[in-house]
């Protein structure tokens, strides 16, 4: 065999093996913790709730029209509800899946397996909402 082929078909071993583990990590943190990361739904509920009182309070105690400063609170308020909204959906989807019974669409729990599958699937998302 050649060293190239030899060295291709290494490459290929390495990938697999780090996927492997990445999957295995959050299999057992999805286990153990119910979740891919203990407390960020509640944290990105947290979030999302201060945000709209934000909102809301800088425009009821400017009373007139809104300075630059609470007009760029407010954009900022209202970045972070959008973003923890987003994160709230992103984190749904990889709990729970929708299945038709009986003629009804209902939500069920996913397996740790597949909740950690799409936690791999949904990575790319978490971490763009993540640079927000």
């Amino acid at each position: 065999m050649e060293p190239l082929s030899c060295l291709a078909i290494a490459g290929a071993v390495m990938q697999v093996i780090t996927f492997s583990n990445e999957m295995i990590v959050l299999y057992r943190k999805i286990k153990k913790n119910g979740s891919i990361d203990d407390g960020l739904e509640e944290k990105s509920g947290q979030i999302a709730t201060n945000a709209g009182l934000i909102q809301d309070n800088v425009a009821k105690t400017s009373g007139g029209p809104l300075t630059e400063d609470d007009v760029a609170l407010q954009d900022v308020a209202k970045k972070c509800l959008g973003c923890s909204k987003a994160l709230m959906d992103v984190m749904k989807n990889i709990k729970w899946k929708t299945v038709k019974k009986k003629g009804t669409m209902t939500l069920e729990e996913r397996d740790p397996l597949s909740q950690a599958w799409e936690a791999r699937r949904y990575k790319s998302e978490i971490e763009k909402l993540d640079r927000t």
